[in-house]
């Protein structure tokens, strides 16, 4: 049974201008440090980070999330089949939708990445 879907749109170029500004400040707020290791192991940093974004966003309006969830509560991990691990206010909410797993697809082009997250009950 699905819980939850949600989906999420980033413009890559919106993503690099803040990388630009914030820097590290950016990936800490955003990132566990699991996810910045393998994103320092990415070719395309910037729009790996865009996807994680996406994928993040897209989560938490699958757990349909009232109050907001920081997207650190939210790891996603791997770059073939994704693991979502949810921490905190996140895995709260999963609870609170009586949910089980989350799944989460990433895609990029161009300069949009895409997310789609189901919460599964």
């Amino acid at each position: 049974m699905i819980a939850g879907i949600g989906i999420d749109l980033v413009k890559i170029e919106r993503v690099a201008g803040l990388f630009k500004k914030f820097g590290e400040r950016l990936e800490k707020k955003v990132l566990t440090s699991k996810e910045r290791k393998m994103l320092s192991e990415k070719f395309s940093k910037i729009e790996s980070l865009a996807a994680r974004i996406a994928a993040k966003e897209a989560v938490i309006k699958a757990l349909n999330a009232k109050n907001r969830i920081p997207l650190i509560d939210i790891e996603v991990l791997g770059a073939g089949p994704l693991e979502v691990r949810l921490k905190r206010r996140a895995a709260s909410r999963l609870a609170e939708i009586k949910g089980k797993n989350v799944f989460v697809s990433i895609a990029h082009e161009s300069n949009l990445a895409i997310a789609v997250a189901i919460a599964e009950g």
